[in-house]
């Protein structure tokens, strides 16, 4: 993908292919799991459109959730919404308690 230097919407996929898409996914994932991650993080991924190598910048567990982050439109892209995610990663986050026997 290419990005605005600005943090703004300017990002387009070069190869949007189905095959492609799923091969990115396999990358993000990869290289969240390679840097023990859990919860939520934002992969950033670059495209050399000469080569079409792609590369992975950072694996960022501390991305911004706000409006118009990356992230945001990472999970529009791919047909969530942020309130979603936002209640999954709240969910998960917070332990349930323990059962409590009525003995």
């Amino acid at each position: 993908m290419v990005s605005g230097s600005n943090g703004t919407r300017a990002e387009r996929v070069m190869d949007p292919s189905e095959e492609f898409v799923e091969d990115i996914q396999r990358v993000a994932v990869a290289a969240f799991e390679a840097v023990g991650g859990h919860s939520y993080a934002r992969v950033d991924i670059r495209q050399d459109p000469e080569t079409m190598a792609v590369y992975v910048l950072e694996v960022n567990n501390g991305c911004s959730i706000r409006p118009n982050s990356y992230f945001e439109m990472s999970v529009e892209s791919a047909g969530s919404s942020i309130r979603r995610i936002v209640r999954n990663i709240l969910r998960n986050a917070v332990p349930h308690p323990p059962s409590i026997s009525a003995n």
